[in-house]
Formats: structure tokens, sequence, C-alpha cells
């Protein structure tokens, strides 16, 4: 799958929910952004804004899988990590990922996540009414920010 397809994917996914949500993957310039949840070296979790090269490399298909969650009514909230590094793309709702340092941030239709915090504490996701979103795995040696930079 190509950084085109992939984005593509979540703008599709934009488009069906609401127009606005669509500038959340984007920059004020106009590039492709992503949100990077970690594990910190100290056992805990961090996020940060990626932006996507022009030059970012297909990523490969044959080694990511897809699949569709929509979080029960009765979703607890609890901390948990990723069973692998996965992107993540939300298609209808919205919901606050927390990580053990304190941020906070608000993710919606459309927004593009890479959850890479396989260790450690995890993170919090408090799910709003209505969320649906896709899960899209990667190999476990995938260098998310050398694909981002177009290594």
């Amino acid at each position: 799958m190509q950084r085109r397809d992939l984005m593509m994917l979540g703008g599709m996914a934009a488009l069906a929910a609401s127009t606005n949500a669509a500038a959340a993957s984007f920059d004020a310039g106009g590039n492709a952004k992503f949100i990077r949840v970690f594990a910190t070296p100290d056992g805990g979790s961090d996020l940060e804004d990626v932006v996507i090269a022009q030059g970012a490399k297909p990523i490969p298909v044959t080694s990511m899988t897809a699949g569709a969650y929509r979080p029960p009514k009765s979703a607890q909230n609890a901390w948990h990590q990723v069973p692998q590094p996965q992107f993540t793309v939300n298609l209808t709702g919205w919901l606050t990922c927390e990580t053990t340092n304190g941020k906070k941030r608000r993710i919606g239709p459309g927004d593009l996540v890479f959850l890479h915090d396989a260790t450690g504490k995890g993170h919090l996701t408090t799910p709003e009414p209505g969320v649906s979103n896709i899960f899209i795995r990667v190999p476990p040696d995938f260098d998310v920010l050398a694909w981002a930079r177009g290594a």
C-alpha cells in the first residue's frame, strides 16, 4: 500500500463523516501528517505529530492486515498497549487518547494515528458514542519515522 493509498483511505473516511475533520490529517502547510503514540524509555508513553515527506515509500502490503473496531457501549477506560505496531484511521465519532505524561489528543474522523506502545504502561483511550475505526497492522520492525522521512 502506498502512502497516497493510506492517506486516501483516511481522506475518504473524513469525507464520509465530516468535511471539517479532513484538515486534522494535514499541517498548516498542507503536508500530510499522523499522530504517533509511542512507548518511552521509562515505561511510559507519549504522543507527537509527524509530517509525512513527499518521498515516503510504499509500505509492504504483505505484512499488513486490516480490521474494524467499534467499542461496546460499556467500554471501560483502562491503560493498554497495542499488540503490535499499527496505523488506525478513525472513521466515525471522536475519542481521546491520553499518554502517561498527561498529554491528551482528541481524535476524530479521518485522523491517522500510528500506535507503537507495545511495551510499558501503554495509553488510555476514551471513546465517545459512535466511534468506529480500522487498524492496519505493520511488521514489528517497521520504522515509521524513517518511512515518514522518505528514507
